[in-house]
């Protein structure tokens, strides 16, 4: 598995660290957690502050099913809703504590929320599409610090300071803990693995995963002893992300393969599948993988000479940016990353460089999706 580091970053003025990346109909959409701002974008590559300077550090994002609906959880409690694809945002106070997860599940948003100082923990059900919200559990003995919809019930993972714990809500009602797990000191992911498994992961390298509604739990093997921050399952492999590394497994999690991730900064906030590629949201920007589907080629300046320039693919059915790169200024070389992504016809130097020639492997023909160039 190959990792490109790609230009979905935030304007220059802007510092400090991601924590989500999502794509909504033909907007993506990034989470800045340090500046407290929601940025927009057409192509992955000019963004826009679509929401001004939010009141703390944003948390999360989520939307609903038909993709009307977008919620942001705050720092400070607050959620912020937008019903018009992020052009306007309206601020609703439904807590004092931090939410720290949103999800969308059977038609419903659930939210979980803390407080680090007090040792205030919750989860909380809207009826009103994030406007209003019911408790579903307090407590002071564990902290929540993601939750998952699963079939018809809701899972929530954490701790209770000395243990990992997961809690179950059965079809949205009062959650009550299945498990407490010796292997970790606490849960920080959870979600569903196929087939009706549940998968949770946490401190000290635990992955466990559940065939029985959370009764019994088995540990995944292939995993060092590692802080683990994140779970993704795309295309019937489980994805697990730690500080550096990305975990991988074919069987539906049960054993895992690490693959490191370059230059990486900062912890991996999220895994996402976006575009045909399994995306990496870290501290410092975000990554796509790759298996070995990509486009090669050389790039010479006016005079013939090896240039340094922005190369770009494009899909050959919409005209959707794949990926872009920079060449070698040393001998003109480029590989760009496709994806799942369809087919492929068109590989240019970037529109605002007024010289230079592009040569690569696709000339006068298309990539198939999936296929290996």
């Amino acid at each position: 598995m190959n990792f490109n580091f790609v230009t979905h970053t935030p304007p220059g003025t802007v510092t400090g660290y991601l924590r989500e990346f999502i794509k909504i109909g033909g907007y993506y959409f990034m989470a800045h957690h340090t500046d407290s701002v929601i940025f927009r974008s057409v192509d992955g590559l000019n963004w826009t502050n679509i929401s001004g300077t939010l009141s703390a550090s944003v948390t999360c994002l989520c939307v609903n099913a038909d993709g009307t609906i977008i919620l942001a959880g705050c720092a400070d409690g607050a959620v912020y809703r937008s019903t018009d694809t992020g052009a306007t945002w309206t601020r609703y106070d439904v807590s004092t504590y931090e939410i720290s997860r949103i999800v969308f599940a059977n038609g419903t948003f659930y939210r979980s929320e803390q407080l680090y100082n007090s040792g205030k923990y919750g989860a909380y059900r809207s009826s009103t599409d994030g406007i209003n919200w019911t408790l579903l559990k307090n407590t002071t003995t564990e902290r929540f610090y993601a939750l998952a919809g699963i079939g018809t019930d809701v899972y929530l993972v954490g701790d209770n300071a000395t243990q990992g714990c997961v809690f179950k809500s059965v079809g949205g009602g009062v959650p009550s803990q299945v498990y407490s797990s010796a292997n970790t000191i606490g849960f920080y992911a959870v979600a569903e693995l196929g087939a009706g498994r549940v998968g949770v992961c946490g401190f000290n390298g635990a992955f466990e995963y559940s065939d029985d509604g959370g009764s019994t739990w088995t540990k995944a093997t292939g995993i060092p002893a590692v802080t683990l921050s994140s779970i993704g399952v795309f295309n019937g492999n489980v994805y697990v992300a730690s500080t550096s590394n990305i975990y991988e497994s074919t069987d539906n999690g049960a054993t895992f393969t690490a693959y490191s991730v370059p230059d990486i900064s900062g912890t991996i906030q999220n895994i996402r599948y976006i575009d045909g590629f399994v995306v990496l949201i870290g501290s410092g920007g975000v990554y796509i993988t790759s298996r070995g589907n990509t486009v090669s080629g050389t790039v010479t300046d006016a005079a013939g000479n090896p240039a340094a320039r922005t190369v770009r693919a494009y899909r050959r059915d919409t005209g959707q940016l794949v990926h872009e790169t920079t060449s070698s200024a040393v001998d003109g070389s480029y590989s760009l990353l496709l994806g799942d992504v369809g087919e492929i016809d068109r590989v240019v130097i970037a529109d605002d460089v007024a010289e230079g020639v592009v040569y690569n492997d696709i000339i006068d023909r298309v990539i198939a999706s999936g296929g290996t160039v």
